[in-house]
């Protein structure tokens, strides 16, 4: 499972521990405008903050510690 699925949304997301999931730690899509901010995500076993679609460009990213998952970041 995934721990967070962002879909045509604009949520803060701040200071969460996202680790040990099955799938991925973020996915972003659908034209979401996120706020992530100061988390700890980790240990995944897909993605740790996954961007789709060319959606998500106008997202706010920044202060996040994304180390040890499958793969850290990703945009598709």
């Amino acid at each position: 499972q995934d721990a967070i699925i962002l879909m045509a949304s604009q949520p803060e997301i701040q200071r969460n521990h996202l680790y040990e999931n099955r799938n991925n730690g973020i996915i972003c899509e659908g034209n979401s405008q996120p706020t992530i901010t100061d988390n700890f995500i980790s240990r995944n076993s897909g993605v740790g903050l996954l961007l789709r679609h060319n959606s998500c460009r106008q997202s706010i990213i920044h202060s996040n510690v994304i180390v040890s998952n499958e793969i850290d970041s990703g945009l598709q």
